[in-house]
């Protein structure tokens, strides 16, 4: 997946136009593995085009809140929303998460935030605040979710390793405990490129897997990955 301008999924079309965070596989397999039992709300923080969103609402039937900071994403998203089947469940705020005050809190909360911390930024001030963490480092995506996040919620975060390590840290230090841990890897032999993790409120004993992408070099995907991916995709 890559540079179309839109994406025709089973039940919904995601039109990228201008927006800088663009569909991809690893977003798609994300909103794929997010899941909470029987969400009364959901968040999404930092929407892009609204593809976690839209994800969410095929599978649940819970109002989802959408937070978008960038001007040209939110106006998407948006867009994407008013043309899906759950129209009536989706709400668009744009805004910084930082600054966003609802009056209840989330069972379900996904985030795919900026990746890159610590590499030069572009020089595009779209995509810099969509690839790079100038606008919401590790910290304060901790605190927002810890903030946002109800007694028995779930929160899922998905970065590179080295990122993800980074939140972790942050993630304990503002009461966030760690129940799962899946690790990304596009070959049974390559080293993971991303890592999905689950946080709550409750200790438990945190399960951590591994999901491999493709089984061959010629990138067809192993079972796991269309067992993910068949609801959503038209052809797989």
């Amino acid at each position: 997946m890559g540079r179309n301008s839109y994406f025709q999924f089973k039940q919904f079309t995601v039109h990228q136009g201008q927006c800088a965070m663009k569909v991809t596989t690893d977003a798609c397999v994300f909103g794929a593995l997010a899941e909470a039992i029987a969400p009364q709300r959901i968040l999404d923080i930092g929407t892009g085009t609204g593809l976690l969103s839209l994800m969410l609402a095929q599978r649940y039937h819970a109002p989802i809140d959408a937070v978008e900071l960038d001007e040209a994403a939110a106006q998407q998203a948006s867009q994407n929303f008013r043309l899906s089947p759950w129209s009536s469940n989706l709400h668009l705020h744009q805004g910084a998460i930082q600054e966003f005050t609802p009056s209840t809190s989330y069972d379900l909360i996904v985030t795919n935030p900026p990746f890159f911390g610590n590499q030069l930024p572009s020089q595009n001030p779209e995509k810099r605040n969509a690839w790079h963490q100038t606008t919401l480092g590790s910290r304060e995506l901790a605190e927002a979710i810890s903030r946002l996040l109800s007694k028995e919620g779930k929160g899922w975060v998905l970065l590179p390793p080295k990122e993800a390590s980074t939140f972790q840290s942050h993630a304990q230090a503002v009461g966030l405990r760690l129940h799962c841990q899946i690790a990304h890897h596009s070959f049974r032999e390559s080293e993971p490129h991303l890592c999905t993790m689950a946080w709550g409120k409750e200790a438990i004993n945190p399960v951590a897997t591994e999901l491999v992408y493709y089984k061959d070099a010629k990138k067809s995907l192993t079972e796991k990955m269309r067992d993910l991916l068949t609801p959503y995709y038209m052809f797989l």
